[in-house]
């Protein structure tokens, strides 16, 4: 893990009084399933989209960033929210255009439309296969 980049997520102890709470979430790596759908579905473009999630994605990732970032007392607790059902269309336009994904700006002329097409139809599938699954997501809130 980046220590600078992971401190940075929780160097905000100069905004905190003395012995305050700072408490932060993150989905857990992986999720939503959607994001993942279309990040698979980029792979298949020759775009390789990392998870943004994945740092501290894990109720110990967070821990451990909290613990060097010099918070004490840290607390993790964990549940799954239900993600609103949304249309596919809106949704790419979501993923599409999220700082998380600049890979995508190495797509070839042409290419977006056919990343769309592809990943409005898998996303479809995947809903009507589990919506449960497709629009749950276990998040992780920690606490210091």
């Amino acid at each position: 893990m980046d220590r600078s980049r992971t401190a940075a997520h929780f160097d905000d102890r100069a905004l905190l009084r003395p012995h305050g709470l700072i408490g932060s979430s993150a989905m857990q790596a992986g999720f939503p399933v959607l994001a993942g759908v279309f990040r698979a579905c980029a792979t298949e473009f020759g775009v390789n989209l990392a998870d943004p999630m994945a740092e501290l994605g894990t109720e110990q990732r967070c821990a451990q960033a909290l613990v060097r970032a010099g918070f004490t007392d840290v607390r993790m607790a964990a549940e799954s929210v239900r993600l609103p059902r949304t249309d596919e269309a809106q949704l790419w336009r979501l993923l599409s255009r999220s700082p998380h994904y600049p890979g995508l700006r190495t797509l070839g002329s042409g290419e977006p439309a056919g990343l769309e097409a592809r990943f409005t139809f898998e996303a479809r599938r995947a809903v009507d296969r589990d919506a449960v699954a497709a629009l749950t997501a276990p998040v992780v809130y920690a606490f210091g």
